[in-house]
């Protein structure tokens, strides 16, 4: 995986932006508030559906519905954020790596 200054670098400031919010949706998913923390919780927080005590699947399907995307997508952007942050979220072309892969060959 290139470095985030290098994933980052790569993207459109539309792109940029949405980083931020994508990550915020991840957070709630995580643990019931888009900070990531109940110290710092918003106005209402943790929603319906995002509760930390409810199973965590419950979480992943309120997200899914709430965003028109797969459960698969929601796991997907939870284990990018939890492995590489928030520049791991980044799904545009530009942001892939190009560097070589094991095979020899580049990714794309």
């Amino acid at each position: 995986m290139d470095l985030a200054s290098v994933v980052l670098s790569r993207l459109g400031l539309e792109e940029r932006r949405q980083l931020p919010e994508r990550a915020e949706h991840v957070r709630e998913v995580l643990y019931g508030y888009r900070s990531g923390s109940r110290e710092l919780a918003g106005e209402g927080e943790p929603r319906p559906g995002y509760d930390p005590a409810l199973p965590k699947m419950v979480r992943y399907r309120t997200k899914a519905d709430e965003l028109g995307i797969s459960v698969r997508t929601i796991g997907r952007r939870v284990a990018g954020l939890e492995s590489g942050g928030e520049a791991a979220l980044a799904t545009t072309a530009s942001a892939r790596s190009v560097l070589p892969c094991r095979c020899g060959s580049v990714r794309r």
